[in-house]
């Protein structure tokens, strides 16, 4: 019964995965889940603590590193090991999930295991540039940047085809945008500005929403985002396998009818969802590759963050639930390639980072953008926006870009 738990939770998410279905995934039925486990909470809580388990000894042996090139050396090696424990387990246990309807609220088992994270990074960075940063941020945004970059590559390439063989590329860009932003003489910086094209213009109007039944109307517009509103709720606390048309309605607080008029299924209101965050990140992403200055890179990561703010579950979404939905898969590829395009042109003229494979940065630059605001800040709040956009600036500008402070 645990190794159907695991396999379950995995394939489908927490919310997804029903104590029914665990028991009759190995021919027994509820009764006898609850000879075993308390609750589906408490079995997860199990397998969200092995995990825990794990990282806690991981980081109680973080090296020592320092500004040269065997501290860079040492930095890769904790940070490939890091990224070896997060790909042994699902990514659905990277965080304690919202409770069900039918489930009490209980306290988040993560904060315990933050704060041994805190302490041993503490004992290591004394002798780094922390832009003023507190160390628990510092330590949330390295662990979650590591744990979804692989999450992202792995992900995104399955759907794609193109698997890697190896993740040591993914470690050597996440080892040198670290080591970068930790120590930024250790790599003479680059020069401040934009990339040298305009990106491309967005996707279709919005008039032109896939997935809706009907074009939309400027009297229809109020109805379509309010109802959009509610399901990109839903998302945020289940995922889309997860969350049933009938939950969308409620959030929304609309009927039955004003959905089916405009939708035909959950699948459909996600692929107008999709359009309308794909839209926005292309345009946003735009302006990134005019960005010139820091104090530009901070106005433009404010902005992103709405972004997040506005379309964060349904881009999270996008980078780990949709590889077994072939509808959706085609605009899923048109995203792809956009943030291949734009992370080449950012790493143009980048010293710490330009002769790397441009697969795993771009894996990684996304993990930075979108999953790590979403995990830390939207979906599991242990960070505030100013805390994340502050990391984001100093990953971002001194990491990634390799820019000078």
């Amino acid at each position: 019964m645990i190794s159907a738990a695991r396999m379950l939770f995995a394939e489908r998410g927490y919310h997804a995965t029903s104590t029914t279905a665990i028991a009759e995934a190995t021919g027994r039925s509820d009764t006898a889940f609850y000879q075993y486990f308390s609750s589906k909470r408490a079995l997860y809580q199990m397998f969200f603590e092995e995990l825990g388990q794990e990282l806690l000894e991981h980081f109680d042996r973080i090296p020592d590193f320092g500004s040269d090139e065997s501290g860079l050396a040492t930095l890769r090696g904790w940070l490939a090991q890091l990224g070896l424990i997060f790909r042994s387990h699902s990514a659905a246990f990277l965080e304690w999930p919202s409770p069900g309807i039918d489930e009490p609220a209980s306290d988040n088992p993560q904060e315990p295991y933050f704060a041994r994270f805190v302490a041993a990074m503490r004992s290591v960075v004394g002798g780094a540039d922390l832009d003023g940063l507190e160390v628990r941020t510092v330590t949330l945004a390295t662990a979650s940047l590591v744990a979804y970059s692989n999450v992202v590559l792995d992900t995104r390439h399955r759907v794609t085809g193109h698997l890697f063989d190896s993740f040591d590329e993914l470690d050597e860009v996440l080892a040198r945008m670290m080591h970068r932003a930790l120590f930024p003489s250790s790599v003479p910086p680059s020069d401040v500005g934009g990339g040298s094209q305009s990106a491309e213009p967005p996707l279709e109007t919005e008039e032109t929403l896939l997935g809706l039944r009907k074009p939309v109307t400027r009297r229809a517009r109020p109805t379509i985002d309010r109802v959009l509103a509610g399901a990109e709720s839903a998302f945020l606390r289940k995922g889309l396998a997860g969350t049933s048309v009938n939950e969308i309605i409620e959030a929304a607080g609309v009927g039955h009818g004003t959905f089916y008029t405009y939708w035909s299924d959950r699948t459909a209101i996600f692929e107008t969802m999709m359009h309308r965050a794909a839209t926005a990140v292309r345009a946003h992403l735009a302006a990134l590759v005019e960005t010139n200055s820091p104090a530009g890179l901070e106005t433009w990561l404010a902005g992103w963050l709405d972004v997040v703010e506005r379309h964060g579950a349904t881009l999270h979404i996008w980078t780990s639930e949709i590889v077994d939905l072939p509808p959706l898969q085609p605009l899923g590829a048109e995203m792809d390639e956009y943030l291949w395009e734009v992370a080449g042109r950012l790493l143009g003229a980048n010293p710490v980072l330009r002769q790397l494979d441009r697969r795993a940065a771009t894996a990684a630059l996304w993990a930075l953008l979108m999953e790590f605001p979403y995990s830390a800040w939207r979906r599991n709040p242990v960070l505030t926006r100013a805390e994340v956009l502050h990391a984001q600036r100093w990953l971002l500008g001194r990491g990634y870009l390799g820019w000078a402070g």
